[in-house]
Formats: C-alpha cells, sequence, structure tokens
C-alpha cells in the first residue's frame, strides 16, 4: 500500500475542518457516484434498486468523506470516500451478516444530507438544509425501492414521515414512509457507534428486529402463537385455576395494570395478568374503559373473592412467581388481593437486564425485541396515547380493552419467555 503524501494529507483536513457549503438555492445533483460540484463535494446514496435494508443517516460522517484511511498502526493511506464505506457502516454490515438470508451486499446507505456539515454541527442540520435533504432523500427512495428502511435518528425518521412523534415513542417501533408505504424502523445516530461503543449491542438488538420484520415479509417467518383468556367471572376464574392444577402449573409470570389513583396501593387495579408458558396467558378483568364491574358487583368484593380463590391455589401449588419490575406489583396484589408475595418471586427480568448490561434499556419493549418475536407490542398503546393527551395522567381506566387486553398480556408472555 501507499502512504498518502503529504499535500494529500493537508488538503483531506483542511477539507474535514471546513468543507465548502453549497448554495441554499442550489438544487442537489443527481449523482451516480461521490464527486464535486461547483465546490461541493456530494455523497448519493450507495444501494442496489430493491435492496433488502437501506440504512439512512442524518448526515455523512468525516470518516465517509475522508479521501485517507488512518490504519491501526498509524499509516494513512488514500481511499475513495462514498457513503457506507466508514467504520460506522462497516460494523453495521459485520452485524447485517450474523442473520441467515442477510448478506452486506444487499444492504445500502443514504443520507439525508449529501454531503459534509461544518466541523460545528455536523450531525445538526438547519431547518432549510433538512427540508432540502428531505425532498431530494424521498426522490431516491422512490428510485432505489428498499424492502426494509432504518432511520439512523430522528431527523432521518422525520425526512421520510410527516408523523408527529418524540424519539422515545418511535425508537424500536415500525411506521411506514409517506411515500410508497415501505416499512421505516427507529434506530438511534450510527456515528454513536463509534463514540459510545456499547451502543453496538443495541444495533444487534435493531437489527434482529429488523431481520424479523425482513423475513416476515418474505414469509419465511412463522411468529409463536399466543393464547389470551380474559377472566371476566368467577366460575371463569375456577375453570382456569382447574386447568392450572390440571396441568401442573405453579410458576408464573404476573403483571397488575393500575387504574386511577395514580400508583402502588393509592391507586385501584383495572387487571392482572398471568401467564405460565411461552404461548398462554390470562386476562383477569376488573373492569373496562366504560367502568363496568367484572367478577363481582363492586371492584372490593372482586378483589377479595379473586385473590381468595388465586391465594387458595398458590399455597395448595407452592407457586412462584417472575416478573418486570416486582416490587411495583406485589404491594397491590398483598394490599388489594390479599395474594402473598414475600419469598415467592424466583426472576425479575428487569433486574436481570441491569446485571447483565448496565448500559441496556431496562424497558419490556427492549426485553421483547432481544428475547421474543413480538416486536415493540405497545405502538397501539403509544399512537392512542398520542391522541388522547392527558387521558393516562391517572392511570389506564380509559383505554380501550381492544388496546389494553392484547399489551397487557403480552408484557407477562415477554417476561416468561426471557426468563
Amino acid at each position: 500500500m501507499q502512504d498518502a503524501s503529504f499535500s494529500q494529507k493537508q488538503a483531506d483536513r483542511e477539507y474535514l475542518s471546513e468543507p465548502q457549503q453549497p448554495d441554499p438555492a442550489a438544487p442537489i445533483p443527481n449523482l451516480s457516484a461521490s464527486r464535486c460540484v461547483g465546490g461541493v463535494r456530494y455523497f448519493p446514496p450507495v444501494a442496489e434498486e430493491g435492496c433488502d435494508i437501506l440504512f439512512v443517516q442524518i448526515a455523512v460522517l468525516p470518516e465517509e468523506a475522508s479521501q485517507i484511511h488512518v490504519t491501526a498502526h498509524g499509516a494513512e493511506i488514500p481511499r475513495k470516500p462514498g457513503l457506507g464505506t466508514g467504520p460506522a457502516a462497516q460494523i453495521i454490515r459485520d452485524i447485517v451478516n450474523r442473520f441467515p438470508n442477510f448478506h452486506d451486499s444487499r444492504v445500502g446507505f443514504a443520507s439525508v444530507i449529501p454531503w459534509l456539515l461544518p466541523k460545528t454541527r455536523r450531525y445538526r442540520p438547519n431547518k432549510d438544509e433538512a427540508a432540502k435533504g428531505a425532498d431530494y432523500l424521498r426522490a431516491q427512495v422512490q428510485r432505489i425501492k428498499p424492502k426494509v428502511i432504518v432511520a439512523l435518528g430522528m431527523p432521518a425518521f422525520k425526512a421520510l414521515s410527516s408523523l408527529r412523534i418524540s424519539y422515545d415513542d418511535a425508537r424500536y417501533g415500525w411506521f411506514s414512509t409517506d411515500d410508497g408505504n415501505i416499512p421505516l424502523y427507529c434506530s438511534f445516530p450510527s456515528h454513536l457507534l463509534l463514540t459510545q461503543p456499547w451502543t453496538q449491542d443495541a444495533m444487534i438488538t435493531d437489527l434482529q428486529e429488523v431481520y424479523r420484520m425482513a423475513e416476515a415479509r418474505a414469509t419465511r417467518l412463522s411468529f409463536s402463537p399466543v393464547n389470551i383468556q380474559v377472566i371476566a367471572s368467577i366460575p371463569e376464574l375456577l375453570a382456569l385455576i382447574d386447568y392450572w392444577r390440571s396441568v401442573g402449573a405453579k410458576c408464573f409470570s404476573v403483571d397488575c395494570e393500575w387504574g386511577r389513583g395514580g400508583a402502588f396501593v393509592d391507586c385501584d387495579v383495572r387487571s392482572i395478568q398471568f401467564a405460565w408458558n411461552n404461548s398462554d396467558a390470562a386476562y383477569l378483568r376488573f373492569y373496562d374503559e366504560h367502568n363496568k364491574r367484572y367478577l363481582a358487583d363492586s371492584i372490593r368484593e372482586a378483589y377479595l373473592a379473586v385473590g381468595a380463590h388465586l391465594e387458595d391455589y398458590f399455597q395448595e401449588c407452592g407457586a412462584t412467581f417472575i416478573g418486570h419490575h416486582f416490587s411495583a406489583d406485589s404491594p397491590v396484589m398483598e394490599y388489594w388481593l390479599g395474594i402473598t408475595t414475600r419469598g415467592r418471586c424466583v426472576f425479575d427480568s428487569e433486574y436481570a437486564l441491569q446485571v447483565a448490561d448496565e448500559y441496556a434499556s431496562r424497558g419490556l419493549e427492549n426485553l421483547a425485541l432481544r428475547y421474543t418475536d413480538f416486536g415493540r407490542y405497545d405502538m397501539d398503546l403509544v399512537m392512542w396515547k398520542r391522541a388522547n393527551p392527558g387521558a393516562t395522567a391517572d392511570g389506564y381506566h380509559l383505554i380501550p380493552d381492544s388496546i389494553m387486553i392484547p399489551y397487557a398480556c403480552k408484557d407477562v408472555l415477554t417476561v416468561w419467555r426471557s426468563r
């Protein structure tokens, strides 16, 4: 390999430090390869038409724009700049190659801003630049027609979707592009893979979910079945307990949904859910979004009756519990339902996540992405909350059963599958 000349190195450093910016009125040229136009170096998408995944980043990374590659031993070698050529893209490619039926030759890279921004705001385009880049990007997406798009950061997501949503709500979720109805996944900015190395585990989780979606669209993947029982009367509860007894169920993933009044023992309990294997869950419904009562005429009578029957069986079989942040559910179970929880919790998935990886997100949505095929299963709830601002300020009592029941049962199934 030939070392770069002094003049090459100097020119590259000057470009990276103060890259020339385009005239705001000038259109973005439609190029097939990286080159200079009017003194500005542009970086078009690097992707085949119909590629499996198109990664869309906020702006060109300096490592991609540089014409000099610095090796691990300090040698500086000339290289051809372009999107998808830097170390962050190589990390993504390496992760992609972990999955069957995926190969990095079938992925592409694009950027909302197809030129290198100034050093003082590398990944923060102004409003006019973002709007101009979004128009260009949408045209490129229409040409490439990828099967799935991964937005590497919220500006990339906003360039392809007009949905008004926060990053926290969009993270791990699936949406559709405004044009073409292409599945759109929201990840984090790719430069963090270099500045915060622990995010590489998060990218593995993201691409596991992207793989799940791509395989599902190719009809190569079948999802695990989910069977949900809604218990709305004491006879139904007794039949459920008889079934547990017949199959020898004695370890339960458990979770409570709080209704009005805040949290812990100050609230009331809208439901309690149990899972006892990978696919079966029961939703014990005390009331619905219309405040219709189930299991007994009054809420207190329902708590006492349900708790008594459950506690009798749990004592009989020597039941143990698993949960996610179980210390939030156990006071409610003890205080309202009279179910003994002390000494019965044998696994807490939130605690296990913290022990295994202190940097990992401890939310159930991250747990579901890592260890189940549920994906971000709470998106219906997230979108309902956005359409009904303030409706959950005092609890979950107004959420429709059509959303609440599958969401609540997947909470307990996620913990069971991840244990």
